[in-house]
């Protein structure tokens, strides 16, 4: 091999890992544009907010579980699911990116199964409570506002006669305890 062929090789070599680095760094901000684009859509917030939420360790796994977890749970609160109900919290959960054949998307198949625990819940809200003190009163509100319309309206699916007796009870304490964990509590 000749002293030319060598030296050309060598300068492919170096392009190659130079590009291989730059094509890492792409990747990678595109996985996290991915993940601040997934968590924004997912909670509803701004791709700014989003972002700091990331920082903070908010994935979008547990951004998942926080609108999954009260919409669950009110669809269970008479002891069963109605198959208005079902319907209601699915299309909510495929609204926010939530897909069947991901692990969210099962979890959520098997707690539309077999009710989740109370301890879930309890669970839910101080997670809740600790995301909302992390964002600006403006973003609060308007993340406990977009729950609590999916919760009015997985409550209202099953019905009720002529609009009277649509919301239960249990359902009815259940949306005061997610509207209390999501009320941004001045420190």
């Amino acid at each position: 091999m000749s002293s030319g062929d060598a030296f050309h090789q060598r300068g492919t070599a170096l392009e190659n890992q130079f590009f291989a680095k730059v094509d890492e760094k792409l990747l990678a901000k595109l996985h996290e544009q991915q993940d601040v684009d997934s968590l924004a859509k997912s909670l509803g917030i701004s791709p700014e907010i989003a972002k700091s939420l990331l920082a903070a360790g908010v994935t979008t796994q547990s951004a998942a579980a926080l609108r999954l977890v009260p919409l669950v749970a009110v669809a269970w609160a008479d002891g069963r699911i109605e198959p208005e109900e079902l319907q209601v919290v699915v299309k909510a959960a495929e609204s926010h990116g939530i897909k069947a054949d991901q692990p969210a998307g099962q979890l959520l198949a098997s707690w539309l199964k077999v009710a989740p625990t109370s301890d879930l819940l309890k669970t839910w809200g101080e997670y809740a409570a600790s995301l909302v003190a992390h964002m600006s009163a403006d973003q609060a509100a308007n993340l406990k506002s977009s729950i609590i319309d999916e919760l009015k309206s997985v409550a209202n699916a099953a019905g009720g006669v002529l609009g009277w007796g649509a919301v239960s009870d249990g359902e009815s304490k259940l949306m005061h305890v997610v509207e209390d964990a999501l009320t941004r509590k001045n420190a």
